[in-house]
């Protein structure tokens, strides 16, 4: 019987409209800059559509390898530049042998085929020198939640396999014409006819994660994750009670204490929406956040960054973590989709 991992955060990475790495785009996100701008797509009324997106000159992959590889679509070409981009120097670890990789990525419009397959898998390998394990690799094609799920199938693989790492992506973008149509046709883009939309954004996120079973001096902690359902979600028929993000915050905060979140951040994406399902999974689990927790919303800054949201916000949340207490970090998927995990350093909170 395995003794009780302690899984921690060993490396962060990411790219997104505002920053090439963690730093830039923590910075950008605290000083409240923003990356939208005009794009050459347009709306119904002519006016040009907003996004928030990584600029070309980030990139540094070789499009020739990638056309030739036929049967990759120009949008999984856009998704392997932003990847690569975010980790542009793997850790070392990640190139010693065989490692396995949980990715997450866009939710499929309508009949799509996944964005993130073998086939993705293969080149990306590849392009980053890095051996994935097949066998205990997973993708989680769930959008904005997806990177929770990613992040829970990580940890469950490293309790179960303890001294060694995993590897956490989540990757998308929202830069593809027929995407943009399709989100413009139902009413859900910020433009100058709805100011109640999202803004499209782009961006890839990774985390290393390790199991050990002693402490180690100045980690931040991975606690507990929670996964769930929403019934009622944006796409369903059902009535919408918040009940799903309600469940993962309870499931998540299982081994927190009263008042130990002191911040959480969210995926939220400027659709009103999405208030409802915080406020109820906030009034349900009261008791563990602090009276004065703040709750980030960085796409205000970057966009509605999908898939890449999870990975981001706990990129973000390591870049600046606070002494005493926890962070609270959830995403929610058009879909059914749910997730919440938290963070937590051992010089603070009470380990």
């Amino acid at each position: 019987m395995h003794e009780k991992s302690i899984i921690t955060i060993s490396d962060i990475g990411m790219i997104t409209p505002v920053g090439q790495n963690a730093e830039m785009t923590a910075a950008s996100v605290r000083a409240g800059i923003s990356s939208v701008q005009e794009t050459e797509h347009f709306d119904i009324d002519g006016d040009p559509i907003k996004m928030a997106l990584v600029p070309e000159e980030a990139f540094d992959v070789d499009l020739e390898y990638l056309s030739a590889v036929a049967s990759l679509s120009a949008f999984q070409v856009r998704l392997l530049q932003l990847v690569c981009a975010a980790f542009p120097c793997p850790p070392n670890w990640a190139l010693d042998g065989s490692v396995p990789v949980f990715i997450a990525g866009p939710e499929p419009l309508g009949s799509e085929s996944p964005a993130i397959n073998t086939l993705f898998l293969q080149v990306l390998s590849q392009l980053t020198k890095i051996q994935f394990d097949a066998k205990n690799s997973r993708c989680f094609n769930a959008g904005r939640a997806g990177g929770v799920y990613a992040v829970g199938a990580a940890k469950k693989y490293l309790e179960m396999n303890q001294d060694c790492y995993a590897l956490v992506l989540g990757v998308d973008t929202f830069y593809d014409l027929d995407i943009a149509e399709h989100y413009l046709a139902e009413g859900r883009l910020l433009t100058l006819g709805s100011m109640r939309g999202f803004i499209p954004g782009e961006a890839a996120g990774f985390l290393g994660l390790c199991a050990a079973t002693e402490m180690i001096p100045g980690a931040i902690i991975l606690s507990e994750v929670g996964l769930s359902q929403e019934a009622g979600n944006i796409l369903s028929d059902q009535p919408y009670r918040g009940d799903g993000l309600s469940s993962a915050f309870q499931s998540a905060l299982v081994e927190a204490r009263p008042n130990e979140i002191v911040e959480i951040f969210s995926s939220m994406n400027g659709e009103a929406y999405w208030a409802k399902e915080l406020g109820v999974a906030r009034t349900r689990s009261h008791q563990y956040f602090h009276e004065n927790c703040f709750v980030h919303h960085p796409a205000d800054c970057y966009g509605d960054i999908g898939a890449a949201s999870s990975l981001v916000q706990a990129g973000l949340a390591y870049s600046n973590m606070p002494e005493k207490g926890g962070t609270l970090i959830y995403s929610s998927s058009d879909s059914a989709y749910r997730g919440a995990f938290y963070l937590r350093s051992n010089h603070g909170g009470g380990l």
